[in-house]
C-alpha cells in the first residue's frame, strides 16, 4: 500500500507539473497569437500605405512627364523664334563682304611673356 501511495503521489506530482507546463504553453500561445494578429494588422496597414504611395508616385511621375513635354515644347518654340529673329535681323542688315579670316586673326599682337 505504501508503494502504491508513493507511486500515486509521484504520478500526481508529475500531473501537476504537466498541468503547469500546459498552462505556461497556453499563455505563450495566446501571447504569440496576439503578436501575430498585431503583425498581420500592421502588415495590412503598410500594404495600404504602400498602395497609396505607389499611386501618388505614379501621379507625380505622370505630372513630371507632362512638365518635361511642356519644357521641351517651349525649348523648341524658343529655337524656332530665335531662328525667325535671326532671319529677320539678317534681312535688315546690309550685306557684308566675305572675309577669309576673322578680323582679330589678321592683327599681330605682341606675345607677353
Amino acid at each position: 500500500a505504501k508503494a502504491q501511495d508513493a507511486a500515486t503521489g509521484a504520478l500526481q506530482g508529475r500531473i501537476g507539473k504537466l498541468e503547469q507546463e500546459r498552462d505556461h504553453l497556453s499563455d505563450q500561445l495566446a501571447l504569440f497569437t496576439a503578436r501575430a494578429a498585431a503583425s498581420t494588422q500592421a502588415a495590412a496597414q503598410r500594404g495600404v500605405e504602400l498602395e497609396a504611395t505607389s499611386k501618388r508616385l505614379a501621379l507625380v511621375l505622370e505630372m513630371l512627364g507632362a512638365r518635361e513635354e511642356e519644357v521641351e515644347d517651349l525649348r523648341e518654340t524658343t529655337r524656332e523664334q530665335k531662328q525667325v529673329f535671326e532671319q529677320q535681323l539678317e534681312s535688315l542688315l546690309p550685306p557684308t563682304p566675305a572675309k577669309s579670316s576673322p578680323p582679330l586673326a589678321n592683327k599681330s599682337s605682341p606675345v607677353v611673356a
